[in-house]
């Protein structure tokens, strides 16, 4: 049995953050040019997803991508015949496992992405006093926060090309952070975005 990494479970975030884009996943066809036939056609079907694809948009190795793929798998995380998450054994998962599996370690003053209670959508919901926010270390990031190690390195720059997973990947952030207000919260809102498939 394969054991559950980092870039596991950034994966199945991908895959939840797109209810739009269909498996399973060893189509031959292109997502560019599935992309292309959608846009044309907006009312047709789902688009189809590679592992290239989603290899592609992390900026991982396809075989990072099907070897993550078939470990949420292995986990009831994933369901091989739809190509899609089982969105209520990974908002499971992500209530109450991940802060175990994936403790926090932080770091000092870094510049970076702000994440957990920092990060949107939670930012407006927390004022920001004195103290640094926890941030994904990034040289040219826009805040000095207090370094908060990403699930996995990927995650900046997946997070910075695609607003809905860097949203689920705060979300994320704020329950692997332990502040019981904010993980509160976080829990809700992933809960309401696991429910809409």
């Amino acid at each position: 049995m394969a054991v559950l990494r980092g870039i596991d479970v950034v994966i199945a975030l991908k895959v939840a953050a797109h209810p739009d884009v269909r498996g399973p996943f060893d189509r031959l066809r292109e997502f560019a040019d599935s992309l292309r036939r959608h846009q044309s056609n907006p009312e047709g079907d789902r688009l189809p997803r590679t592992y290239d694809s989603l290899a592609r948009s992390l900026t991982i190795s396809s075989q990072t991508a099907h070897q993550g793929i078939r470990t949420l798998a292995s986990a009831r995380l994933f369901d091989l015949q739809t190509g899609t998450v089982v969105r209520q054994n990974l908002a499971e998962f992500l209530i109450h496992g991940v802060k175990y599996c994936f403790p926090p370690i932080r770091g000092g003053i870094t510049r970076g992405i702000p994440t957990s209670y920092a990060g949107s959508p939670l930012a407006s919901r927390f004022p920001q006093g004195d103290a640094p926010p926890p941030v994904w270390p990034r040289s040219n990031g826009m805040v000095k926060g207090m370094s908060f190690e990403p699930l996995h390195k990927v995650v900046p720059i997946a997070a910075l090309a695609d607003p809905a997973l860097s949203e689920l990947l705060v979300l994320v952030d704020a329950v692997r952070d332990g502040q019981a207000r904010v993980a509160a919260i976080a829990i809700e809102e992933l809960k309401q975005r696991l429910a809409q498939s």
